[in-house]
C-alpha cells in the first residue's frame, strides 16, 4: 500500500535544529506505525526527499546526509519516494487536466486557495497523505475537502500527523470507505434465521416482516436479537455499532414511532462490521 506526503505541512519551517531534530522523531514515527498497516512507499513530489523543506535552505535529503547510517535516516530514505503518478496513467491523465487546491486560513484571518499536490494524489489513488507536525492545523484537523478548479466539485481527503492517528474514527472510516469488502457468510438458510422479538412490542408484524423479506436475505446477517424501544427522532438505519459482540441496533425510521431491532452479523472483526453497517446504510437509510 502507498501513502502520500502532503507537501503544504512543511510550512511553517523549523527555526533550528533543535526544532527539526523534533519534527523528524515525530514524523519517523508516523512512518513506522504507517508501515505496520501495510504502507510501504510515501510518494513525495518530483525528487523526493530533495524536495522537502524543513528549515531555512534546509531539505530532509540534506538531514538525511547528515548522519546516512542512522536507523531514522535509513526509513526516511527507504519509504519516502517520488513521483506522485506512472507516466500516463490514467490518475496522471486527471491530475493535468485537473487543477486542486484547498481553502486555507491567512494571518487575517480570509481564506485563500493554496494549490495541493499530495492531497490531490491521494485522493486520486483513493489513499491518504502523512503530515509533518508543523502547526496545529495539520496536527488537529484529519479530514480535508481539495476543490477542483474546473467544477464545484469537494473531494474529501484524510491527513495524519501522529502514530495515534491510526486508531481515529477517521482512519476508521477511511478503510470503512477504501479496503475491499469480503463478507462472511454466515451459513444459515434464510428460512432458519430466528426473529426474536419483545412479546408485547407494538409493531413486531412490522419489525418481523421487514427481518424476513429485508435483513435475512442477506448472507451477514445471521438472526434478529430483540426489538429495541422506540426511537422516533431516529433519521438514521443504523443507531448504533456494538463492536464486543458483532452486532448492529437498527431503526425502521420511516415508521412513525421508531421502530427498532438489535441484528446479529457474522462480522470477523470491527472494520467488517463498520462495512456491514455502510452497507445497511446505504440499502437503507434512504428509505421512505
Amino acid at each position: 500500500m502507498e501513502a502520500y506526503f502532503n507537501e503544504l505541512s512543511c510550512t511553517p519551517l523549523c527555526k533550528d535544529k533543535a526544532e527539526i531534530d523534533v519534527r523528524m522523531r515525530t514524523f519517523v514515527d508516523l512512518l513506522k506505525e504507517a508501515h505496520k498497516i501495510g504502507v510501504s512507499i510515501v510518494r513525495c513530489p518530483d525528487h523526493g526527499i530533495s524536495d522537502i523543506q524543513l528549515g531555512q535552505n534546509y531539505t530532509l535529503a540534506e538531514y538525511c546526509n547528515a548522519n546516512p547510517r542512522g536507523s531514522k535516516e535509513i526509513l526516511l530514505m527507504t519509504m519516502l519516494r517520488p513521483p506522485y503518478f506512472k507516466d500516463n496513467s490514467e490518475a496522471e491523465r486527471k491530475f493535468i487536466e485537473n487543477s486542486y487546491f484547498i481553502e486555507l486560513k491567512s494571518n487575517k484571518d480570509e481564506s485563500e486557495r493554496v494549490n495541493v499536490y499530495g492531497l490531490a494524489a491521494a485522493a486520486l489513488h483513493s489513499s491518504f497523505c502523512l503530515n509533518l507536525c508543523s502547526c496545529d492545523f495539520w496536527i488537529t484537523n484529519k479530514t480535508h475537502f481539495i476543490f477542483e478548479n474546473n467544477s464545484n466539485k469537494t473531494i474529501p481527503v484524510y491527513a495524519f500527523s501522529l502514530r495515534d492517528d491510526f486508531s481515529t474514527d477517521e482512519f476508521m472510516q477511511w478503510e470503512v470507505d477504501t479496503i475491499p469488502r469480503n463478507f462472511h457468510d454466515c451459513g444459515i438458510p434464510a428460512e432458519r434465521k430466528k426473529c426474536k422479538l419483545s412479546s408485547d412490542h407494538h409493531g413486531n408484524d412490522i419489525l418481523e416482516y421487514f427481518a424476513k423479506h429485508s435483513l435475512f436475505i442477506l448472507p451477514y446477517i445471521s438472526e434478529v436479537i430483540t426489538s429495541l424501544p422506540y426511537s422516533p427522532y431516529c433519521k438514521n438505519f443504523v443507531k448504533e455499532i456494538c463492536v464486543e459482540t458483532n452486532r448492529l441496533k437498527v431503526v425502521l425510521h420511516w415508521t412513525e414511532d421508531g421502530y427498532g431491532l438489535e441484528i446479529q452479523t457474522s462480522a470477523r472483526s470491527e472494520l467488517e462490521l463498520r462495512q456491514m453497517a455502510d452497507e445497511l446504510e446505504k440499502r437503507f437509510g434512504r428509505k421512505k
